[in-house]
């Protein structure tokens, strides 16, 4: 029993088997904040599609609603450019979230690479030892 003691320090067996228990669990946690990004960033994008399509319902329900000869009147001009500019300032913001998705896709690729890579380099140590 003394002699395969012995035997199993002399080889490593485990020291190896400590790291890769540790590389393991950091690769777990790496990819638990991952998909903890994941879900955070879908439940973001979810909301904002569910807050575009109230904005639309209303918007067609405030023009369905407003009589039309409020439209000859200096309210309803004001009402109109009001809506319009409202109109922009959702159509900004739209392409604004647009925008940063475009940045969280790269950034996403960006990040694969480097797990790949990562992986890679894992792997060649592993084979070295």
């Amino acid at each position: 029993e003394d002699a395969f003691l012995s035997r199993l320090l002399e080889t490593g067996a485990t020291e190896s088997t400590c790291t890769s228990n540790s590389l393991n669990q950091i690769e777990e946690e790496r990819q638990e904040a991952g998909e903890k990004t994941k879900n955070l960033l879908h439940n973001i994008v979810a909301a904002i599609d569910d807050l575009w399509c109230l904005k639309d319902g209303l918007y067609t329900a405030v023009l369905k609603a407003r009589p039309e000869d409020c439209k000859t009147t200096g309210i309803g001009s004001c009402r109109e450019r009001t809506s319009m500019d409202l109109e922009v300032e959702v159509r900004n913001l739209r392409l604004a979230i647009g925008n940063i998705h475009l940045k969280h896709k790269s950034l996403v690729r960006e990040m694969q690479i480097a797990r790949d890579t990562d992986a890679k380099n894992k792997a060649d140590l592993e084979r070295l030892r």
